[in-house]
């Protein structure tokens, strides 16, 4: 846990910057990083867009502060990311790969940001105009 909690949070604050008040798509809100970050964005806040999975991921992501939340796998995401922030998403946070990921990237708006850690496959790939980067592996040292 505390090697998730450090992913999310490098990926929040030392990748993507996050601001207050920023709309931020998380990609996989229901897993171990994405959970986890949910709750550090809003404490930073952002307002929160959660792409879960399954029927107890969205619940889990409502009961963690998420502003909005959709199932990834209802071919609503592109669709809510448009309601959720009409003039694009200023970032994303992508912890989870899927076939709607490019979709939903295509809602971030132009001079927006994309991470995620390394491993994530396929690796998201970001239009021309939105920076996308990978977060460093986190280690723990004792």
């Amino acid at each position: 846990m505390p090697i998730d909690a450090r992913t999310a949070l490098r990926g929040l604050r030392d990748a993507l910057e996050l601001k207050n008040d920023e709309a931020l798509m998380i990609f996989g809100a229901s897993g171990g990083i994405g959970h986890l970050a949910v709750q550090l964005a809003k404490r930073m806040g952002a307002r929160v867009l959660a792409v879960a999975s399954g029927d107890d991921g969205v619940a889990l992501a409502q009961r963690l502060g998420a502003d909005a939340v959709v199932e990834g796998h209802s071919g609503e995401v592109a669709a809510a990311a448009r309601d959720f922030a009409p003039h694009g998403l200023d970032a994303a946070l992508v912890t989870a790969g899927g076939e709607v990921l490019e979709q939903a990237l295509a809602a971030i708006r132009d001079g927006g940001r994309v991470a995620y850690p390394h491993g994530v496959q396929p690796e998201p790939k970001a239009r021309a105009g939105v920076m996308c980067m990978a977060t460093a592996p986190t280690t723990i040292r004792s």
